[in-house]
C-alpha cells in the first residue's frame, strides 16, 4: 500500500469558530494522519484540533480525540502529525483557535 497525500488546504481560524477540513462523509476509508504547519502560532494563541468518526454506519458523528495547543512552538516542532487512525464510516478533521488568530496550512495523508 502506499503513502498519499489525500487533500490538503490552508484554514485561517479565529474566535470560537470550529472549521472542518477537507472532505467529509466522502466514502474514502483507510489510515489517516492529519499534518498541520503550526509557523504562524504565536504566545497567546490557543488551538483546538478535533477528530470525529462513527462507531457504525448508520451511527452519528461523534467526537473522539481532542488536542490543545498553545503559544508558539519551537521551531524544530513546527509540524503537528496525529497519530495514524483508521477511519471506515465517516471521518472529519477539525481546528478551532480559541485566542488569537491563526492560518494553519494542512494535509491528510492516507494509506
Amino acid at each position: 500500500m502506499a503513502l498519499t497525500e489525500y487533500e490538503s488546504g490552508s484554514q485561517t481560524t479565529s474566535g470560537t469558530t470550529e472549521h472542518f477540513l477537507g472532505t467529509d462523509n466522502d466514502g474514502t476509508d483507510g489510515v489517516f494522519w492529519l499534518v498541520i504547519d503550526l509557523n504562524d502560532m504565536v504566545d497567546g494563541d490557543v488551538l483546538e484540533i478535533r477528530m470525529y468518526e462513527k462507531a457504525r454506519s448508520a451511527d452519528t458523528v461523534r467526537g473522539f480525540k481532542k488536542w490543545i495547543i498553545r503559544d508558539s512552538q519551537p521551531t524544530d516542532e513546527l509540524l503537528w502529525v496525529s497519530p495514524s487512525i483508521p477511519f471506515l464510516h465517516n471521518r472529519r478533521f477539525s481546528v478551532k483557535a480559541t485566542a488569537g488568530t491563526i492560518t494553519l496550512p494542512w494535509s491528510t495523508r492516507k494509506v
